[in-house]
């Protein structure tokens, strides 16, 4: 879920290794590598790797480290599964601590909110919705959907509205 909370994140293993992943820096030859070794579409992909399946980690731990020049072989790849950390950043890099995307969370949750007081509800209420009189015209009696005619439409809006024969 962290990844699909925060577009830049830290992806660590232990105490030694960090790799800075930004989604919006993600090549297409990275993306063709996910692809290649996952066999998922790049959306597949991104879907596990928001329910951060270790598969989808991996993957990217795997672009991450060939980007940052280190010897990974996908199919060979080892680490303990339990030394893997994300954590969001903040625009300096520096890692958030849980207060801080805490709150970045509330603000964006607060940001989301319409307003609550009554002029502006009114007015975007207003704004959403096309100026109409609350009445439509009704049909001429010379169209096919004339009301009550029933060519058009299904059953009967009212006793008075059915049809009765005539002599001819």
């Amino acid at each position: 879920m962290i990844f699909s909370l925060f577009s830049r994140v830290v992806v660590k293993v232990g105490e030694d290794e960090r790799h800075i992943f930004d989604r919006a820096r993600l090549m297409y030859s990275e993306v063709a590598e996910i692809e290649k070794i996952t066999g998922q579409s790049y959306l597949e992909w991104r879907l596990d790797l928001e329910r951060f399946s270790i598969t989808a980690v991996a993957a990217l731990l795997h672009v991450l480290r060939k980007r940052a020049g280190m010897a990974n072989d996908f199919a060979t790849m080892q680490f303990n599964v339990s030394d893997v950390d994300v954590v969001p950043l903040n625009e300096d890099d520096t890692e958030m601590v849980r207060e801080e995307w805490l709150a970045d969370l509330e603000r964006r949750r607060k940001a989301a909110e319409p307003d609550p007081t009554p002029a502006v509800a009114a007015e975007n209420a207003r704004q959403q919705s096309p100026a109409t009189n609350g009445t439509s015209p009704s049909s001429p009696a010379s169209t096919a959907s004339a009301r009550g005619n029933g060519k058009s439409s299904r059953g009967s809006s009212s006793a008075a509205s059915k049809l009765t024969p005539t002599g001819s």
